[in-house]
């Protein structure tokens, strides 16, 4: 291997291979359950986050302003090779309904661009729309897949370690998305209580990809997803 040239990769290049995006593989019989973070890269927390994940032999996805990357590069590369499913949160964070689809495109498009400068990573890009927001016309007139969330910890809202964690816990089923984000210091000390507990009940911590294909979902550009069931 070390003397093979892959692709476009020669001996004796000097850039890195790109990143890339690793399926661990899990089965459907499997308690799973997918951790997200919307706002990011944020890379005080970026990095605790991922390793309490690593403690718990588990992986998160990351939903990502395309605006923030600039300056946190290594953070995506950091991401994707640990693991983690690097994904788009729109490039700053407008309400989709309140734009074209045009409009909408450009912000998808300008963060998966983002994300390829970064990492080198051009595969597929799942979308978390602001707010949640995004009308069904919109959506079906778009290359993406996008993800919601089944389980809101409001983390943002009440920004205390133990409510966050106490919400996850009362309402965690096998195949929820669970939304979380990546700015609050109270969030990473909730994972304190959150993954140790829900590890103990038998769960797997995957991204929503491995989530969606592993519960045997159809997915499909222009669906909207909450949960894999």
């Amino acid at each position: 291997y070390l003397s093979a040239d892959f692709g476009s990769l020669k001996q004796g290049d000097e850039k890195n291979v790109p990143s890339t995006y690793i399926d661990y593989g899990y089965n459907a019989e499997e308690k799973m359950i997918a951790i997200t973070f919307d706002d990011g890269p944020y890379t005080p927390n970026s990095y605790k986050i991922m390793e309490l994940f690593e403690k718990y032999d588990g992986h998160a996805t990351f939903f990502l302003l395309g605006s923030r990357i600039e300056g946190d590069e290594q953070t995506l590369i950091d991401m994707l090779d640990r693991g983690h499913q690097v994904a788009s949160h729109s490039y700053d964070h407008p309400n989709f309904n309140d734009m074209t689809v045009e409009e909408v495109k450009k912000q998808l498009d300008d963060t998966s661009k983002e994300i390829e400068r970064a990492t080198g990573y051009n595969g597929i890009i799942q979308v978390r729309p602001p707010y949640g927001a995004i009308m069904e016309t919109t959506r079906r007139k778009l290359d993406y897949t996008f993800i919601n969330w089944s389980i809101d910890t409001e983390d943002w809202l009440s920004r205390n370690p133990q409510s966050i964690c106490d919400i996850t816990l009362q309402y965690a089923e096998d195949g929820d998305i669970v939304l979380m984000h990546e700015l609050y210091e109270t969030t990473v000390e909730a994972l304190n209580c959150v993954l140790p507990k829900l590890k103990e009940q038998g769960y797997k911590f995957v991204t929503v990809k491995e989530l969606l294909e592993a519960k045997g979902n159809d997915v499909k550009f222009g669906q909207l997803y909450f949960d894999a069931n």
